[in-house]
């Protein structure tokens, strides 16, 4: 739970950083949105995800097929917020970023505090296997899931895929 609001802390503050961009650094700041920002997003995630807690395997797919469709209205809803600014004011491309990026860390970093204040420390359910990193049983998990879904709920796993593409494309997006 440290590591995800230290990551959390991270995404608001390379966000807010990002404020006062100028033309003569939007590269440095593309840089910083497109690896820490993106970085510290995904591991943010994957902190908050491993904390939903269901009753059964049913009910956690519903929860966090849900949960994805919130996040997704979000992302749709701050486009929308963005386009009727840029549309209705006069404002010129960095004005505009600028305002983007302080709306975007104002709320987001005001959702992960609330969201972490609403998590409590919980016990682990698998134990890290001796010699093995994070990294490498993650992967492994995730093809083990992959691989599963695909043998016993194929639709499952076209979910899961197109989820997962679609967490990539609208971050390429955003970059933009």
């Amino acid at each position: 739970l440290g590591f995800g609001k230290v990551m959390a802390i991270l995404l608001t503050l390379v966000n807010f950083v990002q404020i006062f961009i100028y033309e003569s650094t939007w590269f440095a700041m593309t840089i910083l949105q497109a690896v820490v920002a993106s970085a510290a997003f995904m591991a943010n995630a994957m902190v908050m995800w491993s904390y939903v807690d269901a009753a059964n395997d049913h009910d956690l797919h519903g929860v966090t097929a849900s949960g994805r469709i919130w996040e997704t209205l979000g992302m749709l809803g701050y486009f929308i917020v963005v386009g009727i600014v840029q549309f209705s004011t006069s404002w010129d491309d960095v004005t505009l970023a600028r305002f983007s990026q302080a709306l975007a860390s104002f709320v987001g970093g005001l959702t992960l505090f609330l969201a972490y204040r609403r998590y409590q420390p919980v016990k682990a359910v698998k134990q890290l296997e001796e010699g093995k990193n994070l990294y490498v049983a993650g992967v492994s998990e995730l093809w083990h899931t992959i691989t599963d879904l695909g043998k016993t709920a194929p639709g499952a796993q076209r979910y899961l895929l197109a989820t997962s593409f679609l967490a990539a494309a609208v971050g390429s997006f955003t970059n933009l």
